[in-house]
């Protein structure tokens, strides 16, 4: 028997419609797919709503959470934080990814950073992405 598909689906996000979308969609596919099938992983941020965590599939809640824009003292700091904020993420997405046995495809709810170049790197690892 071949080993089960790893599917990964990042949405960083951890309150409101993203994460909603990602739990209904990871939950309908375990309802379809057993683990001997489909291995699910939802990567996220540590602050993940505990209405969104669930037992049906693996949560690695490892990224960082985001900065309230209340939190900076000027909208030119907020958007310098910002900038950094994602790139540092988009790395540890890739460091993540890299690191596991295997990734058969990762699915990003929310397009990443710098999308071509960090596309380009994850499928040179090996992995298909696909961006929504």
């Amino acid at each position: 028997m071949s080993a089960p598909i790893h599917a990964v689906m990042v949405t960083p996000s951890a309150a409101g419609g993203h994460p909603r979308y990602t739990w209904e969609l990871l939950s309908a596919l375990r309802a379809e797919a057993p683990p001997s099938e489909l291995r699910l992983t939802l990567l996220t941020s540590v602050d993940l709503a505990p209405e969104f965590r669930t037992a049906r599939y693996a949560i690695a809640d490892v990224l960082p959470p985001l900065r309230h824009a209340s939190t900076f003292p000027n909208r030119v700091l907020w958007a310098a934080g910002r900038t950094v904020h994602y790139a540092r993420r988009e790395e540890m997405v890739l460091r993540w990814l890299r690191a596991q046995e295997r990734v058969d495809l990762v699915h990003y709810q929310e397009p990443p950073f710098a999308s071509p170049l960090h596309l380009w790197r994850a499928r040179a690892a090996r992995i298909r992405p696909v961006a929504t």
